[in-house]
């Protein structure tokens, strides 16, 4: 999640990839917050929604999955 996000190109990529995939979503990946309780149920939660998404910026982003 915070390779994605650490970078506005990157981030766009995986849009792209999110579409490509036809995958509904209504909310984009987060990151867990410390002082927020229920933030690491969320950041696992749209993670498993968008687990198709991840495989498919992986195979175009080699940095990605090392």
């Amino acid at each position: 999640m915070k390779y994605i996000r650490s970078s506005l190109p990157r981030f766009m990529k995986f849009k792209e990839c999110v579409e490509k995939q036809n995958i509904e979503y209504k909310s984009h990946i987060c990151l867990d917050v410390e002082t927020r309780w229920n933030s690491t149920y969320l950041m696992l939660a749209t993670a498993n929604k968008h687990k198709m998404a991840f495989d498919k910026f992986e195979f175009h982003h080699t940095k990605y999955a090392n």
